[in-house]
């Protein structure tokens, strides 16, 4: 199957774990041309390709480092914004962390302590949904995260639950 091909079925609801594989391991340059040839913006492809990847994270636990070190560092993408690729990264990152191998707590506590926004975007969504003292105290330190992308929007914050 090629790649204009696979991404479209993203769109008719008939997408099976290789299609997604196929379209999170292509290069984002051959992406971005196989969208422009389909009509779709990128961004909205690689969303739509994590979020798929997100319901079946159980079957695509394999992808969990090419996600983290392609999508959720992820800075610039052509003719498209990043961030929602980088909070698409990290949803399906937590569903992950919160799986049938679920995190360590010291390496949950190292992403949220981390100096880098994208290892607290893992970890705010990671703790979201969780209620153990040690979410909670994660989620308390992400109240008042810093970081704000270039929209003005406090990713951190809101990937913990918190919404202003």
């Amino acid at each position: 199957m090629n790649l204009s091909d696979a991404i479209k079925l993203f769109y008719e609801g008939e997408v099976t774990s290789d299609t997604i594989r196929l379209v999170l391991n292509t290069d984002i340059n051959d992406i971005v041309g196989a969208a422009e040839e389909i009509g779709e913006a990128t961004d909205y492809v690689l969303e739509s390709a994590l979020e798929h990847a997100k319901e079946r994270a159980d079957e695509l636990s394999d992808l969990a480092e090419l996600v983290r070190n392609r999508y959720l560092l992820l800075n610039a993408i052509p003719d498209g914004t990043a961030r929602e690729i980088n909070v698409r990264a990290a949803e399906f990152l937590a569903k992950l962390n919160n799986g049938a191998e679920p995190i360590s707590d010291e390496d949950l506590q190292k992403l949220s302590a981390s100096e880098s926004w994208q290892d607290r975007l893992e970890a705010a969504w990671t703790v979201r949904d969780r209620n153990d003292e040690l979410a909670s105290s994660i989620k308390e330190s992400f109240s008042k995260d810093p970081f704000e992308d270039e929209d003005g929007c406090f990713l951190i914050r809101e990937g913990a639950g918190f919404y202003e």
